[in-house]
């Protein structure tokens, strides 16, 4: 895992600047009553103990060929 591997270099990165970070994950928005996406506990407990924190952004996706994202509105 890529935050397993690299603790030590995140960790010096982050506190030699001084700043914030987060993890944004981008997934597809799905056309369904309820949508659940799961991120594993090792990952939460990683990222908590970096000062990392989560964000889940959701982007809307046609299935019509020919339409860009950027053409999609909502």
């Amino acid at each position: 895992m890529f935050l397993r591997d690299r603790q030590s270099e995140i960790r010096r990165l982050l506190d030699s600047i001084g700043v914030e970070a987060h993890l944004d994950f981008g997934i597809a928005r799905r056309d369904v009553f309820v949508q659940t996406d799961f991120f594993p506990s090792v990952l939460i407990r990683l990222a908590g103990s970096l000062g990392l924190g989560i964000e889940l952004s959701q982007y809307p996706v046609s299935n019509e060929p020919g339409i860009e994202l950027a053409e999609v509105s909502e």
